[in-house]
């Protein structure tokens, strides 16, 4: 069987959940090729992205029942900073990829994601059960060629490397400072 044949009764189960998700709601959305609900709230300027794109973005996923499992916006998760998706890769859920071939730099959206196309059968525990839709208002806050990209990394490297520079220097200087400092030298 392939995989479009398995994955079949549970879109199904997955397109009435949405769909009753949405008429409650009030959403209107397009549905993708693959099946993601895309509702774009700010239309952005410029090309839809393609496999080509570098985006980045700010995004907050929450289940249908509105609770928030994941951000780079709130500080509370730990990663405050744009995100980098690699389009030409599968290092977001399937439904990401799908639903931001719709969007644009400027773009924002709701995504109303089957479990299919997220974590499909194992879920994310323990936050994401087992065939849950899921919900992520993303914003496309830029669109870089994999060369903006790979240049953008290598900044972030650098700034990283000048900081463990600086870092080690006050704790040079501080010890310097202090007397019969154990120098971790024998």
């Amino acid at each position: 069987k392939d995989l479009a044949t398995t994955l079949a009764p549970q879109m199904k189960i997955d397109e009435q959940i949405l769909t009753d998700f949405m008429n409650k709601k009030g959403t209107k959305a397009s549905k993708t090729d693959w099946g993601t609900y895309v509702a774009i709230t700010t239309p952005g300027t410029g090309d839809n992205l393609t496999e080509k794109s570098i985006a980045l973005v700010n995004y907050t996923g929450r289940t249908l029942a509105d609770s928030v499992f994941d951000s780079n916006v709130d500080p509370k998760f730990g990663h405050v900073e744009p995100y980098s998706v690699d389009m030409s890769q599968f290092g977001v859920i399937p439904g990401w990829i799908d639903g931001l071939k719709m969007l644009k730099k400027g773009s924002k959206a709701t995504f109303l994601v089957p479990s299919s196309l997220a974590y499909g059968k194992n879920g994310r525990q323990p936050s994401i059960k087992p065939d849950e839709n899921l919900l992520f208002e993303i914003e496309v806050l830029d669109v870089l060629t994999p060369q903006q990209n790979e240049a953008l990394q290598m900044a972030k490297q650098q700034q990283q490397m000048a900081k463990q520079q600086q870092m080690q220097q006050m704790q040079q200087e501080a010890m310097k400072k202090v007397p019969n400092a154990p120098t971790g030298k024998k």
